[in-house]
């Protein structure tokens, strides 16, 4: 295919994912995050570590990888209620929210400073000082809570593929940003035309299971909407839109990106560990879940420095610097 086809493509994508994203909102997200999902971690994972994930130094990625650790720990203790025989300050140290801004303070560190020694000495004061801060300001506090999930899969999407018109000069490619948006407009203020949504049943177990729940309080707790019923409906229409058309996003541009070119050790890691996350989550969800969470972090966390580049970029396109 060629990028104007693939454009022509996501198009499609884009429409059919909303239209089932309304129709369809728990079943989809499900499907997508359970059977879709793990094998886009991996694979991704794979073709960052062929670029050195877009760092400076082999190696510095290990930093972004404790990181996916802690916060992995942080998310499985409180899961598991393992918490409540902990120390407070082990608590606060795998705090999620903390440890992501240390991870962004970290990685615009590891993009932008050149000298190896000054950033082995920054990384792990920005994580103490992450832990140190007596309070983390409220705008901060709503983009550390959105940064692993919404705004990954949606933002970060909607960026990677504007940068890819700018750089083809593909006119599709920009109407599809636009596209993205204006499904965004519409499951904000279409809840009315979603029907019916069950308030229990397996749907919502799987989102109080999965902490993707999580979302659903977060976001009523900014006060965007006014209607309980209409926030709920809207907020599960969006992660199954926004996560459906961000995996299919990316295997929509094998071809582009070319993320099945790597080793062929990484590519079947890559689809070992896809094949047993699915038979892990058919033996005992929960344990499915838990052992992709971290995977699910980790990927978000290697893909940072990529998304300054992206914005970089945006940012000297707008001001008339871009190559």
């Amino acid at each position: 295919m060629t990028s104007k086809q693939v454009d022509w493509l996501n198009t499609g994508l884009i429409l059919s994912s909303l239209f089932l994203a309304i129709l369809l909102p728990f079943e989809l997200f499900v499907i997508s995050y359970v059977f879709i999902g793990p094998l886009h971690y991996f694979t991704e994972i794979g073709w960052l570590g062929e670029r050195q994930f877009f760092l400076r130094s082999k190696g510095d990625h290990w930093w972004l990888v404790v990181l996916s650790v802690i916060i992995s720990l942080g998310f499985i203790s409180k899961h598991l209620d393992w918490q409540t025989s902990w120390p407070q300050w082990l608590v606060d140290m795998t705090s999620p929210t903390r440890v992501l801004l240390a991870t962004l303070v970290s990685v615009i560190v590891m993009v932008i400073i050149k000298s190896r020694p000054l950033r082995l000495i920054l990384l792990p004061a920005i994580y103490i000082g992450a832990l140190l801060l007596p309070t983390i300001p409220r705008h901060v506090l709503w983009l550390l809570v959105f940064l692993p999930n919404l705004i990954h899969v949606y933002l970060f999407t909607s960026v990677f593929m504007l940068q890819g018109a700018i750089k083809s000069r593909s006119m599709p490619g920009v109407l599809n940003v636009g596209l993205l948006i204006l499904a965004a407009v519409i499951i904000a203020e279409g809840s009315v035309l979603f029907g019916h949504f069950p308030t229990s049943g397996w749907g919502v177990n799987f989102l109080e299971q999965s902490g993707f729940s999580n979302i659903h309080q977060a976001v009523a707790g900014i006060g965007v909407f006014s209607d309980k019923e209409a926030m709920f409906k809207s907020v599960q229409v969006f992660l199954a839109f926004a996560y459906t058309y961000h995996y299919a996003n990316w295997f929509s541009k094998t071809g582009v990106i070319r993320w099945h070119k790597v080793g062929t050790l990484r590519l079947w890691s890559a689809i070992f560990l896809w094949v047993g996350s699915i038979v892990l989550y058919f033996v005992d969800i929960t344990s499915g879940i838990m052992f992709l969470f971290f995977f699910s972090v980790l990927h978000v966390l290697l893909e940072l420095p990529l998304n300054i580049y992206s914005f970089a970029f945006l940012g000297k396109w707008a001001i008339g610097k871009s190559d």
